[in-house]
Parts: structure tokens; sequence; C-alpha cells
């Protein structure tokens, strides 16, 4: 029996029509599903990493635009000297709030991203101690299916 992501292909019997032979084409068939499924886990991983560390990009682009946006200004009030007007004053302090917004949101995110990790990789052990209980199951039917052949 030979299986694609899970999916049976093809089914192969020989001339001796055995249980042992059946129960080892099933137990191999179930490896193959756990390796393909362990594949597949693992880009799952792959894309959900990138996709955060592109989120976390956005972020960082921000928090740099608003550090030069606040920089321009603050160049602009050093250069007008004691006149700063009231608007500047008030774009600079906006400019700190952002600033110190995009900060909080960065950090928050990153201690997000590692807690959906532990959470993931958690579920991913779960799921692989199941599969590798059911190939102890199957290896155990194997040889009862040895033992009573004989």
């Amino acid at each position: 029996m030979t299986f694609d992501k899970g999916r049976p292909l093809k089914f192969e019997r020989s001339g001796t029509s055995s249980a042992a032979a059946l129960t080892a084409a099933v137990s191999d068939a179930a490896r193959n599903a756990q390796q393909q499924y362990a594949e597949s886990l693992t880009k799952i991983v792959e894309i959900q990493k990138s996709k955060r560390e592109i989120e976390l990009n956005d972020v960082n682009a921000d928090i740099e635009k608003a550090k030069k946006e606040k920089d321009l200004l603050e160049a602009k009030l050093a250069a007008t000297g004691g006149s700063q007007s009231f608007e500047m004053l008030l774009e600079q302090k906006r400019l700190d709030t952002e600033l110190g917004l995009l900060r909080a949101e960065a950090s928050l995110q990153a201690a997000q991203d590692t807690a959906d990790q532990r959470l993931e990789i958690e579920m991913m052990k779960v799921q692989i101690d199941q599969l590798k209980t059911q190939m102890d199951l199957l290896a155990a039917q194997k040889q009862y299916q040895a033992l009573t052949a004989k």
C-alpha cells in the first residue's frame, strides 16, 4: 500500500495473502504517512515564522519612520531656537507618544509570537506522541501476526 499526503495511491498484492504481509504493508504506509505529516508540520512552522517576521518588520519600519519624523521635528525646534511654537511642541509630544506606542506594540507582538510558538510546539509534541503510539501498536500487531502465523 503506497500513500501520498495521507491518501492511498496504490495497493499491491502478492501471490501469498498473509496477515503478516498486510500488517507490514499497513505499518509501512503508516510510517510514510507519519513522515509526510512531520514534513507538513515543519513547512507550516516555517510559513508561520516567516509571517511573524514580516509583521514584526512592518512594526519596526513604522518605528523607524516615527523616529525620523521626531528627529526632523527636533532639528526644526533646534533651528528656531527659543521661538518654539505651540504647534511644534504639540507635534513633538504626538511623535513621542506614537513612538512609545509603536515600541509597545512591537514588544507585545514579540511576546504573543513566543506564546503562540510554545503552544504550537506543545500541540506538535502531542501529535507526534500519538503517531508514535500508533506506530508502536502497528509493530505489536505485526509481531502478533508473525507469532500466530507460525
